[in-house]
């Protein structure tokens, strides 16, 4: 089962473009759980491109702006937080959604203040439902900003 933290929509930039949800960047170090969610993405039509690690993903970066950032916060080398943080820095990025990822302690909003995820999906989640999970955050977004 995952959990949303509805309360993180708030802290989203009223400049966040459009929202469709055809590419997703998705950074996760555990291979079994990066598969899954790729394949039950793939399924239904989306793009992932999926990486191991946090370096792959910011190198493959500019091949192409995702719709959606996808990436677990507790990973070796760089976590979520730095990583999100880099790619914000890359051309296109800044205003890409991200949603954070964790079987952690759900984090506080002052810790993902200055993140601005839209929402954190708790481990462990029910596969097959994450892409209506991940649509229903975006719908949100578009309630929560209309006009982006």
């Amino acid at each position: 089962m995952s959990s949303i933290a509805p309360s993180f929509h708030s802290l989203l930039p009223v400049s966040f473009r459009s929202m469709s949800l055809e590419r997703i960047l998705y950074i996760e170090d555990e291979d079994d759980i990066r598969m899954v969610v790729s394949m039950i993405l793939k399924t239904h039509g989306i793009t992932v491109n999926g990486h191991a690690c946090s370096q792959q993903a910011i190198d493959s970066a500019a091949q192409s702006v995702p719709d959606l950032i996808l990436l677990d916060i507790s990973m070796p080398h760089k976590d979520g937080f730095q990583t999100l943080a880099e790619l914000r820095q890359l051309p296109g990025y800044r205003n890409v959604p991200a949603v954070f990822m964790t079987a952690q302690l759900e984090p506080n909003a002052e810790t993902l203040a200055p993140y601005q995820p839209v929402a954190v999906i708790m481990k462990p989640f029910e596969p097959s439902g994450l892409k209506e999970e991940l649509e229903s955050i975006l719908n949100t977004m578009n309630i929560n900003n209309p006009g982006t």
